[in-house]
């Protein structure tokens, strides 16, 4: 795991920490922390009862699940497209295999808690070009308050008028609410000893599963 969420090595930081080691058995607390339920309701997919292991903390997942929901009320339209996103996001997020297709590749020393300790800023992860083609068609048409929702999703790309998909996943990675950068790639040199991420996804005029 390059496990980032701030349980992970440091329980007190606010910020993401760099983690190498295997993934964890996520379990909920006694003080409300219930990642293991939230994993469920938003990935039911990696939901594997008690034995459930993950590369995704508590802070994580209550921020996968609150990004889930933003995404839906501006996809929801359209199930195939969320059923995509949703593959993509919960899997980089906390398969436990996470570490071969993602490298953390810039971090910062950061004194936040008394303790010097890396902070991760840039990720490189490596995806299937076919199914990262496959969610941007499935999502490009769905409409949100009378305009395409995923323009709505590249706002931040100045003098852009038309959300292309090289432009989305690339403010998908550059999010400036995200707190490091995402640097997403299917070919090149940055690939090199990554195993490509690929997820199952759907078409517009297949059923989501569920």
């Amino acid at each position: 795991c390059h496990c980032m969420g701030s349980s992970c090595g440091c329980p007190t930081c606010s910020f993401h920490t760099k983690y190498n080691g295997t993934a964890k058995v996520l379990i909920d607390q006694p003080n409300g922390a219930h990642g293991l339920q939230i994993l469920k309701k938003n990935c039911p997919w990696l939901y594997k009862g008690d034995n459930t292991r993950t590369c995704c903390a508590y802070t994580q997942l209550v921020s996968l699940a609150d990004g889930i929901k933003k995404l839906q009320a501006l996809f929801g339209a359209c199930p195939s497209c969320m059923y995509n996103y949703r593959q993509n996001l919960c899997g980089y997020t906390c398969l436990a295999n996470q570490s071969a297709f993602m490298r953390v590749t810039e971090t910062k020393t950061n004194n936040d808690t008394g303790v010097p300790r890396q902070a991760v800023t840039n990720v490189t992860i490596a995806f299937a070009a076919a199914d990262l083609q496959a969610t941007y068609t499935s999502c490009v048409e769905v409409i949100f308050n009378g305009q395409r929702s995923i323009n709505t999703v590249c706002d931040s790309i100045k003098g852009k008028k038309y959300c292309l998909e090289k432009d989305f996943w690339y403010n998908f990675g550059h999010n400036p609410l995200s707190p490091f950068v995402l640097d997403i790639v299917s070919s090149g040199p940055k690939v090199k000893g990554l195993t490509l991420f690929s997820y199952p996804t759907i078409a517009c005029n297949e059923t989501a599963p569920g």
